[in-house]
């Protein structure tokens, strides 16, 4: 039976240098799942736009946290750790990541930098769920698109994370993507953001 990693997730401090793998390598490595995966935050942006716009930290990978252990065991001789709240826990096997756990950080080893960050999405049979604002979902089939071969995040999706508590980059992905975005994905950007996150800035741009 699984054992949960919840709340109370202690243990070492969510730092140390990043190495991350690229796009292709993720792909490599999950090449044999069945269940589906998308390449999030600001390389998605990239990838949507077809240039590199900023230098990126770091290589997010959005998961379903229903799939977790799939992921897992596709990482089985890497170094995992759930995230937490500036904190890091070992996730062990059999471990499952309950909410408020949002994230695992991987490595390759304990003197290798961190790779990739592993993001996980709700889901309630064929629809993604806004873990913020439940209210907001899509089906699973209509939030990313395939570039290269690669699995990426919607831009519209991407930014919709990016909405809380943006930063001087998130605003910069926001600039980059806004101008390619076709009327259907700002309609569906403006109305999320009205429901999740009334008043946002981005929504008179939108």
């Amino acid at each position: 039976m699984d054992n949960p990693i919840g709340s109370n997730v202690m243990g070492q401090p969510a730092t140390g240098p990043w190495t991350p793998i690229s796009p292709g390598e993720a792909a490599r490595l999950f090449a044999d799942l069945a269940d589906p995966w998308w390449i999030a935050g600001g390389v998605a942006i990239d990838l949507y736009v077809g240039a590199q716009a900023r230098r990126h930290s770091d290589l997010d990978v959005m998961v379903l946290r229903r799939d977790q252990h799939a992921f897992r065991d596709a990482l089985a001789h890497w170094e995992l750790f759930g995230a937490h709240a500036g904190r890091l826990r070992r996730w062990r096997t059999n471990e499952r990541l309950e909410a408020p756990v949002n994230q695992a950080w991987g490595r390759r080893g304990s003197d290798a930098g961190w790779c990739m960050e592993l993001m996980f999405a709700d889901a309630e049979g064929d629809q993604w769920v806004y873990r913020r604002c439940r209210e907001v979902r899509r089906p699973i089939e209509e939030i990313g698109f395939v570039a290269g071969g690669v699995p990426v995040l919607a831009p519209e999706v991407v930014l919709l994370h990016k909405a809380k508590d943006t930063r001087p980059s998130d605003e910069r992905d926001f600039r980059v993507a806004l101008p390619l975005m076709a009327g259907p994905a700002r309609a569906w950007l403006r109305a999320a953001l009205a429901i999740a996150h009334p008043g946002h800035r981005w929504l008179v741009d939108l």
